[in-house]
């Protein structure tokens, strides 16, 4: 079963987090390997995101699934 979270659904492919990484540069990492901004990466994480280094300072606790 796909679960979709705010109207997405989740990606194929979710790459493992390096110790000590920053959410930022996951995110950056996956858009990377799909070859899209990094921005649209979060957004379809975090629609309301609007800032990528928001990410690493900013996240309320619902922001976190």
């Amino acid at each position: 079963m796909i679960r979709e979270l705010n109207g997405t659904r989740p990606l194929p492919v979710i790459l493992k987090p390096v110790p000590d990484e920053l959410l930022s540069s996951w995110i950056t990492r996956h858009a990377d390997f799909y070859g899209v901004p990094p921005l649209t990466m979060l957004r379809h994480a975090i629609p309301e995101a609007t800032s990528l280094r928001q990410t690493d300072t900013n996240l309320g606790p619902t922001a976190a699934v």
